[in-house]
């Protein structure tokens, strides 16, 4: 039984019946049709020609038969052979040669011992450079589909990285009522800390009425300025200010039309912008700045906050009739640490999405779920996806313990071992020069080794959903030796 490595596959045949036919035949079948492949023997001739070889080299046969590369050189079949060199210096070789027609060539010949260590097969690649041209186009291709899967996939999983996970009652009874209100058209506002998933509800909201498949525009009111809001709210048209579009601009109200608007932090609105919001959500119409046109809306409206809108309304800084307009249905999402039932299962979905997106192997030890449940939180639900993310980006082992939440709760770095020797700036060193290189080897070599698995060892397939070249694999499979 030997071991014989033949381009991207890794195939173990038995060859101690010196059936060459069948031995040759299976390896011709191993490879791709822009490879031809010859096969020479101990007395150095061919024992088998792929039909790509003959066609690349536009012989027959007859031209080969019972011959080795010798021949067919002084024949002027062809100018050099890297079969000849491999015989010769009993190593693997390759090279580029002109064939008949003026054709460039590159072939390389591997070696195969026999379990005595005396060379028995001499195998030979070759390939024109015309053809491997076509071939990278077509992997340009293969890698841009993948590129946007790959994309669209992430894009999902940070869209979707906390929907739907709960299982303290509290949360479970607001999202039962979320998913009774949802089929109304009935404004709602959702209060509490920031970083609790009220967007998350507001989707809910969204996904379980008839305007789940509209858009849903989450607008975020803080980062928005001021003096902007109401064109980015309402679009203009064309002129309406200094630096206004020719072609006008649609507004975020109307890009939403038919589907459902979120005006996440709606406590941060100025007292003149409320005016107008009051007016399109008592008449469902409004214009463009600079515009006469009449626009006909029709959303849905979801507004957030963290703030005591009633204080507001108290404080003059809130109108009471918005509050009455937009709030006919109120929902508080509790602090995460009053809701301690869904602090695992969380942390339990951010490693496994996390996992995911850094094709890590993360898991939490029992030890560490103790102090994940009994911190506060401050930050809520947004703090702890932030800080499982650190431990996961971060840690070295696979294996999350209650000594590295407890660093980075207490606001240390864990991957620094003594924190008494040394000056900070002595710890960013190291940190510089080995653990982040060690980390960066270390999630390389596992997408590596990852991708391998799913292109089931063809090491082209894996090359291109990794988005690199074969060659850049074959340097990459050095530095990081993978066990098969």
């Amino acid at each position: 039984m030997s071991g014989i490595l033949l381009g991207d596959h890794m195939n173990y045949y038995n060859i101690g019946d010196r059936d060459t036919e069948q031995f040759n035949r299976m390896l011709v079948e191993s490879l791709s049709e822009m490879i031809s492949i010859s096969v020479r023997g101990p007395d150095k001739k061919f024992v088998f020609v792929s039909e790509e070889f003959l066609k690349g080299l536009k012989l027959k046969p007859a031209d080969v038969e019972g011959k080795g590369s010798t021949e067919l050189i002084q024949e002027k079949l062809y100018e050099s052979s890297a079969s000849e060199r491999a015989f010769s210096e009993g190593t693997d070789a390759k090279e580029f040669f002109h064939a008949i027609d003026d054709q460039w060539v590159y072939s390389e010949s591997k070696i195969i011992k026999d379990f005595k260590g005396e060379l028995e097969y001499v195998v030979t690649y070759s390939v024109l450079p015309h053809e491997l041209l076509k071939e990278i186009d077509k992997m340009r291709l293969h890698l841009e589909y993948y590129k946007q899967e790959n994309k669209q996939l992430y894009n999902y999983l940070i869209k979707n990285d906390n929907i739907h996970v709960f299982a303290d009652k509290s949360m479970s009874k607001i999202v039962k009522n979320a998913v009774k209100i949802a089929p109304t058209n009935a404004s709602v506002v959702i209060t509490g800390e920031s970083g609790v998933g009220k967007e998350i509800i507001a989707k809910v909201i969204h996904e379980n009425s008839d305007r789940r498949e509209k858009p849903f525009v989450a607008v975020c009111i803080p980062q928005m300025s001021p003096a902007l809001m109401e064109s980015e709210l309402f679009g203009y048209e064309k002129g309406a200010f200094t630096g206004a579009l020719s072609s006008g601009h649609e507004g975020l109200l109307e890009s939403a039309n038919g589907g459902t608007v979120f005006l996440d932090e709606i406590g941060d609105i100025s007292l003149d912008l409320q005016v107008k919001l009051l007016r399109v959500l008592e008449n469902r119409k409004f214009t463009r700045v600079g515009g006469t046109k009449t626009i006909e809306l029709d959303v849905r409206f979801i507004a957030a906050t963290n703030k005591n809108l009633k204080q507001m309304v108290k404080d003059n800084s809130f109108r009471e009739d918005l509050l009455y307009r937009i709030g006919v249905i109120f929902l508080n999402i509790p602090p995460l640490r009053e809701r301690k039932d869904d602090i695992i299962p969380l942390v339990n979905h951010f490693v496994s999405l996390l996992n995911k997106i850094y094709c890590s192997h993360h898991r939490v030890a029992e030890d560490a779920y103790h102090l994940f449940r009994e911190y506060a939180w401050p930050g809520n639900v947004r703090e702890l996806r932030n800080l499982v993310e650190k431990l996961v980006v971060l840690s070295e082992e696979n294996l999350i313990n209650a000594q590295m939440v407890n660093r980075l709760l207490q606001g240390e770095d864990f991957l620094v071992a003594d924190t008494t020797i040394g000056t900070r700036q002595d710890h960013e060193a190291i940190w510089e020069e080995n653990t982040v290189i060690d980390k960066y080897n270390q999630i390389e070599s596992d997408k590596i080794l990852t991708a391998l698995v799913e292109a089931g060892g063809n090491r082209t397939i894996a090359a291109e959903m990794l988005g690199i070249s074969r060659s850049t694999l074959y340097r990459r499979l050095k530095k990081h030796p993978i066990n098969k």
